[in-house]
């Protein structure tokens, strides 16, 4: 009753083997583990990570108490869970991945054909909700679209640098040899402090830890989040920034946006209604009548006394741009 696995890395699988089971550990601990990670290389993995379990000719998986956790399809695992054919399982967020490619038993066996190998779409990662069958939008040949990239600048930097988002996992620290590597004088940055990852035409910005935080658009995250054109991301408050640029998708999606908050007289906090349109209203104001606003979005009528000008009662219109 064989599980098969196969390494997930910049999109490909590779180093396909085959467990019998009934139980293959897995971490860094070489005398007890049946698949082991390199701790230099994958320093998310704990010695005694997770464990594949066959029960009733079925595959689950669980976390041994890892320090990072372990995802299956995106999603931090409590208890043993069920993997199945196509199902990502990951240790530690920014760990490295399996991938079920085939799973045999007594009454059935299924597998991925037609080689070589090519990894499945990713399953969306915490409270994120992408569209699973959405495929990248394809430029035009006449007008290629620009690369996604980020600009780099700030402390630690000493120049504006970017760094074009190819890979699948684009991380960012003081840790030497990283696709976005910060001088080691930004004190506020982790070694290892954040990560943008390109998942089925989305890019999302992943906290790996930090010790003063990854803030977006000057608030700080605390779940993975999708970067929208223009987004603006710092390592640390007041450490390196990184302007998010996605030339295919220049505009942005308002419509998700959290609501704003304004004071009131009571001195509590409403939601600040959305911006008008751009509507011409009338205000008159005489020494006879009431204060009147009319013909406008906002047209009502509001108690007013009468006012002097020079001395002398004088009529007057005013035209608010709302």
């Amino acid at each position: 009753m064989q599980i098969t696995f196969a390494e997930e890395s910049q999109g490909q699988l590779h180093n396909e083997r085959s467990y019998d089971g009934p139980i293959v550990p897995v971490g860094r601990n070489p005398a007890t583990c049946q698949i082991i990670f390199d701790q230099k290389q994958w320093p998310t993995v704990s010695r005694q990570h997770a464990q594949f379990q066959l029960k009733n000719d079925r595959w689950f998986v669980s976390d041994s108490g890892s320090t990072y956790g372990t995802l299956v399809d995106g999603h931090i695992i409590t208890e043993p869970t069920e993997v199945r054919l196509h199902s990502r399982v990951q240790f530690g967020t920014g760990g490295p991945v399996l991938v079920i490619t085939k799973i045999e038993s007594g009454i059935a066996q299924e597998t991925l054909v037609d080689p070589p190998l090519h990894a499945p779409q990713s399953a969306p990662t915490p409270v994120l909700k992408p569209n699973v069958g959405a495929q990248p939008p394809q430029a035009s040949q006449s007008h290629p679209v620009e690369p996604v990239f980020v600009e780099l600048s700030g402390a630690g930097t000493g120049r504006l640098h970017r760094i074009d988002l190819s890979k699948e996992v684009t991380r960012f620290g003081r840790e030497p040899g990283l696709e976005g590597a910060i001088d080691a004088d930004a004190a506020v940055v982790s070694r290892r402090h954040a990560e943008i990852q390109r998942r089925d035409g989305s890019y999302i910005l992943v906290d790996l830890g930090s010790f003063n935080g990854t803030l977006l658009n000057g608030r700080r995250i605390v779940t993975p989040e999708v970067l929208q054109n223009d987004d603006r991301i710092e390592l640390g408050p007041g450490g390196p920034t990184l302007r998010f640029l996605n030339p295919a998708h220049p505009e942005r999606d308002t419509a998700n946006q959290p609501p704003q908050y304004v004071g009131t007289a009571s001195g509590r906090l409403a939601q600040k209604p959305p911006a008008p349109s751009s509507k011409l209203a009338t205000m008159v104001l005489r020494s006879e009548s009431p204060l009147q606003i009319t013909g406008g979005l906002d047209a009502g009528t509001f108690v007013q006394q009468p006012v002097k000008l020079s001395n002398r009662r004088t009529s007057f219109r005013l035209v608010l741009l709302f």
